[in-house]
């Protein structure tokens, strides 16, 4: 170290006591300056931590505390439902109105509302265009329609009905009458001939009912679904949650 390029160093920096010394300085140094993040580290996983454990609730050893459990966990099941029926949606488990989640009688209300356009549209086999019409029913569908059906999409998606003037519907309606001749007295139609065009009009409205009673019955489950798994918690609960969920909703639902 004195005869060579290493004799530059200083004499305090040499040696093992030395080493040891700067060592512990720059550990020092270097814990100190991130001792912040960790203590905050700290702090957040014991928050989190304790969250999870209130989450789960008092001990369950003994048949009675069990049975307190349950009977906690329907109590806030139905103050969440009787909430999300009649819409009010201060509980954090409706989030924020940017992001809504959860919002059942705003689901189901969408789905009204859609149910109502979509008969008003498409419940018929046949439109018969006039020759003042200007505008399709398509282009009059309401903003909150459209921004509904966006997300929620019928299934399965109800038809187009198929226009068609009123020329081409009396010749159709003639030859449906002429089809329908029976025994009664000429220049009389068929008594039942009104209720098959009804019939034959209406098709449509089975598809529709379908997809509106499906739309409304996944709303309902994935609300169930999401306020099970919410009142019993996660973690060491998610046992107690599926039980309740293959027991009681999923045969409720099927």
């Amino acid at each position: 170290f004195k005869q060579s390029a290493w004799a530059e160093i200083p004499r305090t920096d040499r040696g093992i006591t030395s080493l040891r010394k700067k060592l512990a300085k720059e550990l020092y140094e270097h814990t100190r300056s991130n001792l912040p993040g960790v203590l905050e580290d700290i702090e957040t996983n014991l928050d989190n931590r304790q969250d999870e454990l209130n989450r789960l609730g008092l001990a369950r050893s003994s048949t009675q505390e069990m049975r307190s459990f349950l009977l906690q966990i329907a109590s806030e099941f139905q103050r969440l439902t009787r909430d999300g029926i009649s819409g009010s949606y201060s509980d954090a488990f409706f989030s924020h109105i940017a992001e809504p989640r959860n919002r059942l009688r705003a689901d189901l209300k969408g789905y009204y509302l859609a149910f109502e356009y979509t008969m008003a549209s498409k419940g018929h086999e046949v439109s018969i265009q006039r020759q003042d019409d200007k505008d399709s029913s398509e282009a009059r569908m309401p903003a909150s329609v459209a921004n509904f059906l966006a997300t929620h999409p019928l299934n399965p998606a109800p038809k187009t009905p198929r226009k068609m003037d009123l020329k081409e519907m009396n010749t159709l309606l003639e030859k449906f009458a002429a089809q329908s001749i029976g025994r009664e007295l000429p220049g009389v139609c068929n008594s039942e001939l009104v209720v098959k065009l009804f019939q034959w009009q209406a098709q449509p409205w089975e598809t529709i009912a379908r997809a509106h009673i499906q739309g409304v019955t996944a709303v309902a489950k994935n609300f169930i679904e999401a306020l099970v798994i919410q009142t019993v918690g996660g973690n060491d609960t998610h046992s107690t949650a599926e039980l309740i969920l293959a027991e009681f909703v999923d045969p409720f639902f099927e």
